[in-house]
């Protein structure tokens, strides 16, 4: 049976039974294999650019016979079949994100599901996803081998969503949640240190306003 760290465990769990999955930079595998293996999907694509990846990938889904896992060598969403419901979009930087969303956006007509795990401009996919007909399902805060991720469950909405600037920034469900406490008081941390580089008045500014609502979470 396939295992996984935390981080693609909170990942999976945003998965809905019989939903129709393609995992964008889906590396070895690893999430599409699990997912088969529990019986929650009834297909999976995984979608891989790089050549070396690609083949590992192959090899491991062809392996699996408990469900059809398709390997796909390809960019982003350009293609995509029709029958996908639900996109993740997982270890990859926010801007990369946002790329492969505003390339195939032609593409996401079925798609009533993104789950993102971004480690860069986490609120500029926010914003973008809104902007483009999702809103903000759930959130986890997820520390994996002492590192903090969000992943995060956008759903199509026909209504527009809109959030505050600090919300886009943290995720208005996550800023609720109780380890939110701890990293607002790691963000302060790094915000300190950071005010003491030589760094623009209007940045200083800004940071000084962040760790002042940030305060506000840590108690």
């Amino acid at each position: 049976m396939t295992k996984l760290g935390k981080r693609l465990e909170a990942i999976a769990s945003f998965v809905d039974s019989e939903a129709v999955v393609a995992d964008v930079g889906a590396d070895h595998g690893k999430l599409l294999l699990y997912l088969a293996e529990q019986g929650k999907i009834s297909l999976g694509y995984g979608i891989e650019n790089k050549s070396g990846p690609y083949q590992i990938l192959q090899s491991n889904l062809n392996e699996c016979i408990s469900a059809r896992l398709v390997p796909i060598f390809q960019d982003g969403i350009s293609v995509l079949s029709d029958d996908v419901d639900t996109l993740v979009l997982a270890g990859l930087g926010g801007e990369t994100i946002i790329s492969i969303l505003r390339n195939g956006l032609d593409n996401l007509a079925n798609v009533k599901t993104i789950i993102t795990d971004s480690h860069t401009s986490i609120g500029e996919v926010r914003r973008y996803l809104t902007q483009i007909g999702y809103s903000i399902g759930d959130e986890k805060l997820v520390s994996d081998k002492n590192k903090f991720y969000e992943i995060i469950r956008f759903v199509k909405r026909k209504e527009k969503h809109s959030y505050s600037d600090f919300e886009y920034r943290h995720g208005p469900i996550i800023i609720k949640s109780p380890e939110f406490k701890n990293h607002a008081k790691r963000l302060i941390h790094k915000i300190n240190i950071l005010l003491k580089k030589d760094l623009p008045d209007n940045i200083k500014a800004k940071m000084i306003e962040e760790k002042e609502v940030l305060k506000r979470y840590e108690n």
